[in-house]
């Protein structure tokens, strides 16, 4: 929201508290549970085992926000909560990004007196920093949740990149962190004479092969379990797609250069920022914020970094892309064809 008065600075101050209610909502399925059948607090409060005058609070509170309509002491849900949530993503999917919004919140809660820290704003609080790599390798349960997550967010964008992505006769794809292999079906539903191999961590490689067996190229996707960054990966491919996986570094690419053919190509497919220390279009605000806790010099990659350190790493450009939704596809090639 956009600050005009006094009176918006003071909501805005309280935001937690309706992000917080619409977090339990999702967590809870109460959306769900509305759209199959509406109902009163009473029965509410009794079905969630929550305490009536705290229920009767948060429905009310979800009404203000005009995610549930309140008639004649009968919730149901609302128009804009079911086009909102209801339509665009699972039960499964919004539980989990809700989830991942309620632990970003103890980052937040002792900031006025570490936000000064040079360092690490969340080492200052006694809070461990782990990676949401890390966090999947050793969590099976959340690295299953993740990648079907991603499986539904990413289908517009795998549909894109299908789209615009040519494979120029290559025959062998690796389709790096591609997790749930929505990537490598929707191009491999364009090009029937290509295989993919999925290369992320074991978890998310376990997770990922019970959802590619419903995929009509099954048989044409493997996957492989590594750590991109520390472990050996496999060779002799003609194309590396990394997609929305956001690590550039010149290590990886000068490994990748060893997984493919004379020729082949690095595909790179995200949403770069306009200028360093700005948020990229698409990306919410405040994950440049929440990045900077940990690290002060964080930054999205712009694409002329990218392409700078392709360069460098001995890959030429060959071509830029735009898809919807702020996405860029950047096509570099190892000298040989």
């Amino acid at each position: 929201m956009k600050i005009r008065s006094a009176a918006d600075a003071l909501e805005l101050l309280g935001a937690c508290v309706p992000s917080t209610a619409l977090g339990l909502a999702l967590e809870l399925g109460l959306f769900w549970k509305l759209a199959d059948k509406p109902s009163t607090v009473e029965h509410l409060a009794r079905d969630l085992d929550i305490p009536l005058n705290r229920c009767r609070y948060w429905v009310d509170l979800l009404v203000d926000l005009e995610l549930l309509r309140n008639e004649g002491n009968t919730y149901s849900i609302s128009e804009a909560a079911s086009t909102a949530i209801l339509s665009s993503l699972s039960r499964n999917a919004w539980c989990d990004l809700a989830s991942q919004s309620r632990e970003a919140y103890r980052k937040l809660t002792n900031l006025p007196e570490v936000i000064h820290e040079p360092g690490s704003a969340l080492a200052a609080q006694g809070i461990e920093h782990r990676t949401y790599v890390q966090e999947l390798k050793d969590d099976p349960e959340k690295a299953r949740r993740f990648t079907h997550m991603l499986l539904e967010i990413h289908q517009p964008l795998a549909r894109s990149v299908a789209e615009v992505l040519t494979m120029d006769g290559g025959q062998r794809l690796m389709d790096l962190g591609g997790g749930s292999g929505v990537m490598s079906n929707a191009i491999l539903s364009r090009n029937p004479g290509v295989v993919s191999t999925i290369v992320d961590t074991e978890n998310v490689c376990n997770a990922g092969k019970e959802i590619t067996k419903g995929f009509s190229t099954a048989d044409r996707i493997s996957h492989y379990a590594a750590d991109f960054m520390t472990d050996d990966l496999p060779k002799g491919f003609d194309v590396v797609l990394e997609c929305d996986v956001c690590v550039y570094e010149e290590e990886l690419f000068r490994k990748l250069q060893n997984c493919l053919n004379p020729g082949g190509r690095l595909v790179i497919v995200d949403q770069f920022a306009p200028e360093p220390g700005v948020v990229p279009p698409g990306r919410p605000l405040a994950w440049g914020f929440l990045g900077s806790l940990e690290d002060p010099n964080f930054s999205f990659a712009t694409s002329a970094e990218v392409r700078d350190t392709l360069v460098r790493t001995g890959y030429q450009l060959r071509d830029e892309t735009e898809c919807p939704g702020n996405w860029l596809m950047i096509d570099a090639s190892l000298p040989g064809r």
